[in-house]
Protein backbone atom coordinates (compact mmCIF):
# COMPACT_ATOMS: atom_id res chain seq x y z
CA UNK A 1 0.00 0.00 0.00
CA UNK A 2 1.35 3.39 -1.04
CA UNK A 3 1.35 6.26 1.37
CA UNK A 4 0.45 9.67 0.01
CA UNK A 5 2.05 12.82 1.32
CA UNK A 6 -0.69 15.16 2.48
CA UNK A 7 -1.14 18.36 0.44
CA UNK A 8 -0.26 20.52 3.46
CA UNK A 9 3.06 18.67 3.70
CA UNK A 10 3.87 19.40 0.07
CA UNK A 11 2.89 23.05 0.57
CA UNK A 12 5.09 23.29 3.68
CA UNK A 13 8.05 21.79 1.78
CA UNK A 14 7.60 24.25 -1.12
CA UNK A 15 7.42 27.14 1.37
CA UNK A 16 10.64 26.03 3.05
CA UNK A 17 12.45 25.78 -0.27
CA UNK A 18 11.22 29.20 -1.40
CA UNK A 19 12.14 30.78 1.95
CA UNK A 20 15.63 29.29 1.69
CA UNK A 21 16.12 30.58 -1.84
CA UNK A 22 14.89 34.05 -0.83
CA UNK A 23 17.26 34.21 2.13
CA UNK A 24 20.21 33.26 -0.10
CA UNK A 25 19.23 35.91 -2.66
CA UNK A 26 18.85 38.47 0.14
CA UNK A 27 22.34 37.69 1.46
CA UNK A 28 23.77 38.11 -2.02
CA UNK A 29 21.99 41.38 -2.85
CA UNK A 30 21.91 43.27 0.49
CA UNK A 31 25.45 44.64 0.22
CA UNK A 32 25.20 45.84 -3.41
CA UNK A 33 21.84 47.49 -2.65
CA UNK A 34 23.28 49.30 0.38
CA UNK A 35 26.32 50.38 -1.64
CA UNK A 36 24.07 51.70 -4.41
CA UNK A 37 22.01 53.68 -1.85
CA UNK A 38 25.23 55.23 -0.47
CA UNK A 39 26.32 56.17 -4.00
CA UNK A 40 22.95 57.82 -4.70
CA UNK A 41 23.10 59.73 -1.40
CA UNK A 42 26.63 60.96 -2.20
CA UNK A 43 25.49 62.00 -5.69
CA UNK A 44 22.59 63.99 -4.17
CA UNK A 45 25.01 65.76 -1.79
CA UNK A 46 27.40 66.39 -4.68
CA UNK A 47 24.53 67.88 -6.67
CA UNK A 48 23.69 70.19 -3.75
CA UNK A 49 27.31 71.29 -3.30
CA UNK A 50 29.25 70.59 -6.50
CA UNK A 51 32.38 72.40 -5.30
CA UNK A 52 32.95 69.86 -2.49
CA UNK A 53 34.93 66.67 -2.93
CA UNK A 54 34.27 65.20 0.54
CA UNK A 55 31.34 65.17 2.94
CA UNK A 56 31.59 64.39 6.65
CA UNK A 57 28.39 63.62 8.51
CA UNK A 58 27.84 65.68 11.63
CA UNK A 59 26.47 64.37 14.92
CA UNK A 60 22.98 65.82 15.50
CA UNK A 61 20.94 66.17 18.65
CA UNK A 62 17.60 64.38 19.02
CA UNK A 63 14.65 66.41 17.74
CA UNK A 64 16.81 68.30 15.27
CA UNK A 65 15.05 70.19 12.46
CA UNK A 66 17.00 68.30 9.78
CA UNK A 67 17.47 64.59 9.11
CA UNK A 68 21.22 64.89 8.58
CA UNK A 69 23.89 67.49 8.03
CA UNK A 70 27.25 67.13 6.33
CA UNK A 71 30.30 69.35 6.40
CA UNK A 72 31.42 69.95 2.82
CA UNK A 73 35.17 69.98 2.18
CA UNK A 74 37.24 70.96 -0.84
CA UNK A 75 40.87 69.79 -0.71
CA UNK A 76 40.58 69.30 3.05
CA UNK A 77 39.18 72.79 3.73
CA UNK A 78 35.65 73.38 5.05
CA UNK A 79 33.70 75.21 2.35
CA UNK A 80 30.11 74.78 3.53
CA UNK A 81 27.35 72.43 4.63
CA UNK A 82 24.76 70.17 3.06
CA UNK A 83 21.60 69.73 5.11
CA UNK A 84 19.16 66.91 4.39
CA UNK A 85 15.53 67.34 5.36
CA UNK A 86 12.37 65.40 4.52
CA UNK A 87 9.13 67.32 4.02
CA UNK A 88 5.60 66.24 3.14
CA UNK A 89 4.62 66.97 -0.44
CA UNK A 90 1.26 66.45 -2.08
CA UNK A 91 1.72 62.70 -2.62
CA UNK A 92 4.28 61.79 0.01
CA UNK A 93 7.73 62.58 1.39
CA UNK A 94 10.21 64.76 -0.50
CA UNK A 95 13.84 64.44 0.55
CA UNK A 96 15.76 67.67 0.04
CA UNK A 97 19.52 68.15 0.09
CA UNK A 98 20.41 71.84 0.34
CA UNK A 99 23.98 73.07 0.02
CA UNK A 100 25.09 76.28 1.77
CA UNK A 101 28.45 78.03 1.65
CA UNK A 102 30.06 79.56 4.73
CA UNK A 103 28.22 82.85 4.08
CA UNK A 104 24.86 81.05 4.23
CA UNK A 105 24.26 81.36 0.48
CA UNK A 106 22.44 78.48 -1.19
CA UNK A 107 24.74 76.69 -3.62
CA UNK A 108 22.11 74.32 -5.00
CA UNK A 109 19.38 71.93 -3.94
CA UNK A 110 18.50 68.37 -4.82
CA UNK A 111 14.99 66.94 -4.45
CA UNK A 112 13.79 63.35 -4.54
CA UNK A 113 14.55 60.44 -2.27
CA UNK A 114 13.65 56.76 -2.29
CA UNK A 115 10.01 57.38 -1.36
CA UNK A 116 9.46 60.34 -3.72
CA UNK A 117 6.04 59.92 -5.30
CA UNK A 118 4.89 63.34 -6.50
CA UNK A 119 2.63 63.32 -9.54
CA UNK A 120 4.54 62.88 -12.78
CA UNK A 121 4.34 66.03 -14.93
CA UNK A 122 3.22 68.16 -11.98
CA UNK A 123 4.75 67.82 -8.52
CA UNK A 124 7.63 65.76 -9.88
CA UNK A 125 8.81 68.91 -11.67
CA UNK A 126 10.36 70.07 -8.38
CA UNK A 127 13.19 67.67 -9.29
CA UNK A 128 13.87 69.49 -12.56
CA UNK A 129 16.58 72.13 -13.01
CA UNK A 130 14.05 74.79 -14.04
CA UNK A 131 12.67 74.79 -10.49
CA UNK A 132 15.79 73.89 -8.48
CA UNK A 133 18.12 76.39 -10.16
CA UNK A 134 16.03 79.29 -8.80
CA UNK A 135 17.50 78.68 -5.33
CA UNK A 136 21.17 79.05 -6.31
CA UNK A 137 22.78 82.22 -5.00
CA UNK A 138 19.93 83.10 -2.63
CA UNK A 139 19.96 83.34 1.14
CA UNK A 140 17.15 82.09 3.35
CA UNK A 141 14.40 82.84 3.84
CA UNK A 142 13.19 82.35 0.28
CA UNK A 143 9.55 82.96 -0.50
CA UNK A 144 7.26 81.32 -3.01
CA UNK A 145 5.90 83.92 -5.42
CA UNK A 146 8.63 86.41 -4.54
CA UNK A 147 12.10 84.90 -4.96
CA UNK A 148 10.92 81.46 -6.13
CA UNK A 149 8.29 80.72 -8.80
CA UNK A 150 6.08 77.70 -8.05
CA UNK A 151 5.74 74.81 -10.44
CA UNK A 152 2.46 75.43 -12.26
CA UNK A 153 -0.22 73.12 -10.86
CA UNK A 154 2.03 71.93 -8.03
CA UNK A 155 1.76 74.59 -5.37
CA UNK A 156 1.77 72.08 -2.51
CA UNK A 157 4.97 70.40 -3.71
CA UNK A 158 6.62 73.76 -4.43
CA UNK A 159 5.66 75.11 -1.01
CA UNK A 160 6.98 71.97 0.68
CA UNK A 161 10.37 72.35 -1.01
CA UNK A 162 10.59 76.06 -0.15
CA UNK A 163 9.67 75.34 3.47
CA UNK A 164 12.24 72.54 3.61
CA UNK A 165 15.00 74.73 2.17
CA UNK A 166 14.15 77.48 4.66
CA UNK A 167 14.26 75.02 7.58
CA UNK A 168 17.58 73.62 6.35
CA UNK A 169 18.92 77.15 5.94
CA UNK A 170 17.86 78.09 9.45
CA UNK A 171 19.67 75.05 10.80
CA UNK A 172 22.85 75.80 8.85
CA UNK A 173 22.56 79.45 9.93
CA UNK A 174 22.62 78.30 13.54
CA UNK A 175 25.92 76.50 12.77
CA UNK A 176 27.42 79.55 11.09
CA UNK A 177 26.28 82.04 13.76
CA UNK A 178 25.58 80.12 16.97
CA UNK A 179 23.56 82.04 19.52
CA UNK A 180 25.54 82.96 22.59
Amino acid sequence: MKKKIPSWGILALVCLIVAGVLSVVSCITDEPIALRAQEKAFAARQEAFALADEFVQMELEDGCAVDACYEAYKAGKLVGYVAQITVSGCQGPIEIQAGFDLDGEIQAISCGGQKFSETSGLGAKVKEHAFRDQFSGLAVPVALGETIDAVTGATISSTAVVDGVNAAGDFVGSLLCPSV
